[in-house]
């Protein structure tokens, strides 16, 4: 038996009725309501997935706050390493509602807000341990000053051993 060449099964390139962008994509449907849905989906349009999770007691997906998959109690950590906390009413969150965690521990120790030339340091350089002793505030330029004065002596000290190691002395 032989199977005429113009069925869909061996139509190509552009004429095939699945083609689109190079790639040849199968069809999919919502399995709540039957609509039909991308190649990438998880088996529901977007809608009956949304109605799935609530409906499930899972989280949603994406949102701020409370409605992001990533919340721990108003806290999550950041890509520098800073703790930062969910408070959209701080006149200094940023544009998600977050502030960082020393900052407000510095201004709750002062008892104001802190300006945007002050900056808090870590004193063990642990960017995550926000304990009031270990948190100084200084402003920007005594910070970079002191953080460069700190880059030469390590650098110093590192010229100065391998100096020793080759035998030269100063």
């Amino acid at each position: 038996m032989r199977i005429k060449k113009n069925t869909l099964k061996y139509r190509k390139g552009k004429q095939h009725p699945n083609y689109k962008n190079g790639w040849y994509l199968k069809q999919h449907y919502c399995m709540d309501c039957g609509k039909k849905v991308s190649f990438h989906s998880t088996g529901r349009c977007s809608k009956c997935a949304a109605k799935y999770r609530v409906n499930n007691g899972l989280t949603p997906i994406g949102g701020k706050g409370k409605n992001c998959p990533a919340y721990k109690n108003g806290c999550v950590k950041d890509k520098q390493g800073y703790i930062k906390i969910f408070l959209p009413e701080h006149p200094h969150a940023d544009n998600r509602g977050y502030i960082k965690e020393h900052r407000l521990v510095m201004e709750k120790k002062l008892g104001r807000y802190l300006t945007k030339d002050e900056i808090v340091h870590h004193l063990n350089e642990v960017k995550w341990d926000n304990r009031v002793e270990n948190l100084c505030l200084v402003t920007k330029h005594t910070h970079n000053h002191n953080f460069i004065k700190q880059l030469q002596a390590e650098r110093i000290k590192i010229l100065e051993k391998k100096l020793n190691e080759l035998g030269i002395q100063l």
